[in-house]
């Protein structure tokens, strides 16, 4: 398990770099990431605190590319944040629809090189499963948080992603009992909370729209690795200890900001978008409890 002097260093220096890309753009007077003027420089400055926190941090996650046969396939969504950066500074050029099936495809593709490693073991049918949920989760957060609307949908989204990654985090280390999960989690959810913190304070929470593929591939991937590895990759644990309960409600935890009626007072939207993302977390964590079952790791259990 991390020191507490580990923790801070994987919350302090996420936060440190967008905090700090933030504090210059202001000092160039130009204008806010929400408004387009840097969407872009903060969604990236996002994604290298991101994979910095993993290179230099306590987890020393330092993945190959592609990953090795020989390494585990979560460590593919470190690669899935620059990744989801580089799509989304394309897809504004393309088409609604084609956004929409590009989301869906990145989705679906993350989903499969988190479990390629056990896909034989797989049957056709829990395969396809988890590809779509995974596919339709991604472009569901991907959408939400990239919403061109100014009605307060993407306010209680942010919010309810910073909440659901944090959660999450704790999920991670007490019902799946690994920290390298919780630890990826925590990174995140520094940047992801830096990057959207309201500057001054009577702004709502706004995440860059650049930043919601990374957002969307890692959240999502996340708990989908936590599925696969916890259950399938390690032969050495004896029992389920990420059921698809907890994979689905962890990782669509962030899309409770969606169940915030639009144009409510901030305040209100704020407590009440962290409430429901927390519940969704909560429940992931009972259902972790709840549903814990011997693993067979010839085919594929939870």
């Amino acid at each position: 398990m991390p020191t507490l002097a580990e923790l801070l260093w994987l919350i302090v220096l996420p936060a440190a770099v967008v905090l700090g890309v933030r504090a210059l753009a202001a000092l160039t007077r130009r204008p806010a990431p929400e408004r387009g003027g840097l969407d872009l420089l903060v969604a990236a400055a996002l994604v290298a605190a991101f994979l910095g926190a993993a290179w230099f941090g306590p987890p020393l996650v330092r993945p190959s590319f592609p990953v090795a046969a020989s390494e585990t396939s979560f460590w593919w969504v470190f690669w899935f944040a620059p990744a989801g950066l580089l799509l989304a500074a394309v897809e504004p050029r393309l088409p609604v629809v084609a956004r929409g099936l590009v989301r869906l495809a990145a989705g679906a593709g993350a989903g499969w090189l988190i479990v390629e490693p056990v896909a034989s073991r797989l049957p056709p049918l829990g395969l396809a499963l988890r590809l779509g949920l995974a596919s339709l989760l991604t472009a569901a957060l991907w959408s939400a948080l990239a919403d061109p609307r100014t009605d307060g949908r993407r306010h209680a989204v942010a919010v309810a992603t910073i909440v659901a990654l944090a959660a999450g985090g704790l999920v991670y280390v007490h019902v799946g009992q690994v920290a390298t999960l919780g630890q990826t989690a925590a990174m995140l959810s520094a940047a992801v909370g830096a990057a959207a913190a309201p500057v001054p304070p009577t702004r709502p929470f706004l995440l860059p729209r650049a930043a919601a593929g990374a957002i969307a591939l890692v959240a999502v991937a996340l708990s989908l690795a936590g599925h696969t590895y916890l259950n399938v990759e390690s032969p050495w644990h004896t029992e389920i200890r990420w059921p698809a309960a907890t994979a689905l409600l962890v990782a669509g935890a962030p899309l409770a900001g969606l169940l915030v009626p639009p144009r409510w007072p901030r305040l209100v939207t704020v407590v009440l978008a962290a409430a429901l993302a927390l519940a969704a977390v909560a429940g992931g964590a009972v259902a972790g409890g709840i549903l814990d079952t011997p693993a067979d790791h010839d085919t594929y259990g939870g």
